[in-house]
């Protein structure tokens, strides 16, 4: 997954105000009632959702500034460059709730691990920055998240001329071979049939990673994802003696859980809620949420 880094949200302050999408997701009195505890020996998600998803964001936090980058392609390639797939939800009101409510789902999980917040607040914010869309994934895995998609062919070459004469900042939709790789990664862990707990390792792994340059204790963060490492296996050792393997094929589906771009689900399920939102200016103000 493409690190964050917060210079590439170029976009003048505003003020915040709580009456968003998410900042309803956080208030409702379903979403901060009675939790588990979602630690790496206690996996289970509990159920909490929004009232208020159609609320509007356009002025709680600061306007995103799109940037499309042109890139110059061999003619012989221009037929399968030029033309691409791009695709919507096909039932956005429902969709956009239920992905919503699972991105919560992710930060409350995060906010329940009790070696998270023993590392410095600076980290913990950046992890989370970093991480939110592979534990999004996950919990889409883990909930048998189901999505249905229209396509539309464009020119791409035609289309960014028409968006930069009338509509400059308007997002592209994302591709259809981008959201495939969700598909199938979701389709690739229900094959598995992980349990709550496997799900439950499996984010603190890929959450706590130690390789981003922005963490600046990168050890501590290593050592959290080492213990994490260390429980799904023991876990699998257990639940699965005649199948020593089976810890080899729930790690092997992660490198290709990161290879997909945080910008293909903000597209696909929040660009509507969030409007001209910058989603890592909401992602920051619900990890500070109490």
């Amino acid at each position: 997954m493409e690190e964050y880094h917060g210079e590439d949200c170029c976009c003048p302050n505003t003020s915040r105000q709580e009456n968003g999408i998410l900042y309803g997701l956080l208030a409702s009195p379903s979403s901060t009632g009675t939790l588990e505890t979602c630690n790496v020996h206690q996996a289970a998600d509990t159920d909490s959702g929004s009232q208020n998803i159609s609320c509007c964001v356009h002025h709680q936090i600061r306007p995103c500034h799109h940037h499309h980058h042109h890139h110059h392609h061999h003619r012989h390639h221009h037929n399968f460059q030029q033309n691409t797939i791009k695709v919507s939800l096909k039932y956005p009101d429902i969709i956009e709730q239920e992905a919503a409510e699972l991105l919560l789902k992710s930060m409350v999980f995060v906010k329940n691990l009790p070696s998270f917040w023993q590392l410095r607040r600076e980290d913990r914010l950046q992890l989370f920055l970093n991480g939110w869309s592979d534990l999004l994934i996950l919990n889409m895995a883990q909930h048998n998240f189901q999505f249905d998609v229209k396509e539309h062919i464009q020119d791409t070459q035609s289309q960014d001329q028409t968006n930069a004469k009338m509509c400059p900042t308007q997002p592209p939709m994302p591709a259809l071979s981008d959201v495939k790789k969700v598909k199938n990664f979701i389709h690739r862990c229900q094959l598995l049939r992980l349990d709550d707990k496997e799900y439950a390792y499996m984010k603190s792994i890929v959450f706590f990673n130690p390789e981003l340059p922005s963490v600046l204790n990168g050890a501590a963060v290593e050592e959290c994802q080492n213990n994490a490492q260390l429980c799904l296996s023991e876990y699998l050792a257990a639940m699965y003696p005649d199948d020593p393997l089976r810890f080899a094929r729930v790690l092997l589906g992660l490198p290709t859980l990161r290879d997909i771009k945080p910008q293909v689900l903000i597209e696909l399920f929040f660009r509507p809620l969030i409007g001209d939102v910058c989603m890592e200016e909401v992602l920051a103000a619900m990890l500070e949420q109490e």
